[in-house]
């Protein structure tokens, strides 16, 4: 790696003047300054190439740069203020960067060959980026491309596909076209199938919590045995571990009617536990001879067609996927009714 000199300007012309005036050999100063022969041949072209610059044209090149400022400066004045205008220009000093800008400063450079586009721009106060800036025409959209027209061919073959097979979405059916031979992307199947109306318009979901507590308000239970809460938990037990707690309740009176522990949360387990509850309540009070609601959540457990089968026989099955606050409380404990007061449970114990 070439060291890098530690001569100072005024160093370097002295060097370069003794070496000119043959006061001592090349190598001989090379060696007292540290630098090898071809650097001083180097400062020694450098030297001269400057001084003829110098005497050829720089109070020249000078006054062009002049003249060019005092033309700009002199059209500053008029130019426009559109607002408009303001957002289609880079401005720098004052200056508007516009196509006179412009002519003028690339005739300056083929004028003087000598002359750097960034030296120029220096001298007239106007930065680089304002000078490279591309302007956009007003009648162009910034914010949207213009789409490309779909094939005839490409939008005859998604509607044929998406009609024939109408509960797949855009990206299924793009594939069953790619498949098929067409190329479609996903993009071009969503445009057309959203242009004929083909698209799986998502139900508008109502605030789920309201709509969900006035229907539970609409089943408030008026007796014991109307309405029952079926959960499934997961507990701790010491010395056991982790297991399934399966509870059915009953909403009025509050009685649990059934537990059930159990080490796994299968759709067997949970009928079960629910026939247990079942016969709990009808020692407890009487047969049940009219259909219960059954109020559970999402689970997998109350989704199987086994629990669905087993529970459509005797209760009015319906599922909630959110807890609905009622009066500070949860879902599985809407308000008792005042009136009852405490002779609730002893109802429900009577033979």
């Amino acid at each position: 790696m070439a060291r890098r000199s530690s001569l100072t300007e005024s160093e370097k012309v002295e060097v370069v003047l003794k070496y000119l005036r043959r006061e001592e050999s090349c190598a001989k100063l090379a060696r007292r300054c540290g630098i090898s022969e071809q650097t001083l041949y180097r400062y020694r072209d450098q030297f001269l190439a400057g001084g003829k610059a110098a005497l050829s044209g720089s109070k020249d090149a000078e006054r062009r740069i002049r003249e060019l400022e005092r033309s700009i400066e002199g059209r500053a004045g008029h130019r426009r203020t559109d607002d408009r205008q303001s957002h289609s220009k880079k401005k720098s000093r004052g200056l508007a960067v516009d196509d006179a800008l412009r002519q003028d400063v690339e005739s300056e450079l083929v004028t003087e060959p000598g002359a750097r586009l960034h030296g120029v721009l220096t001298a007239l106060g106007v930065a680089p980026s304002s000078w490279y800036y591309c302007r956009v025409p007003a009648d162009v959209d910034r914010r949207r491309r213009a789409r490309a027209a779909i094939p005839a061919g490409v939008q005859a073959m998604v509607v044929d596909m998406a009609q024939s097979n109408p509960w797949y979405g855009y990206k299924r059916i793009a594939v069953m076209c790619r498949r098929a031979g067409t190329a479609v992307t996903d993009r071009q199947a969503y445009r057309v199938m959203r242009q004929h109306d083909l698209l799986h318009r998502r139900k508008k979901s109502r605030q789920a919590e309201l709509y969900q507590t006035s229907k539970l308000y609409e089943l408030l239970p008026e007796r014991p045995n109307d309405l029952w809460q079926m959960d499934i938990t997961y507990v701790h037990i010491p010395g056991h571990g982790w297991c399934y707690a399966v509870t059915v309740i009953d909403y009025y009176s509050r009685y649990l009617l059934a537990l059930r522990l159990t080490w796994s949360c299968s759709a067997a387990e949970v009928i079960e536990a629910l026939d247990e509850a079942r016969a709990t309540a009808e020692r407890i009070h009487r047969p049940l001879s009219r259909q219960l609601f059954l109020v559970t959540d999402n689970g997998t457990s109350f989704l199987a067609r086994r629990f669905t089968r087993c529970v459509g026989e005797h209760f009015a099955h319906i599922r909630i996927q959110y807890r609905i606050p009622a009066r500070g409380r949860t879902a599985g404990a809407l308000p008792r009714d005042p009136e009852a007061g405490g002779g609730v449970l002893a109802a429900l114990r009577q033979p």
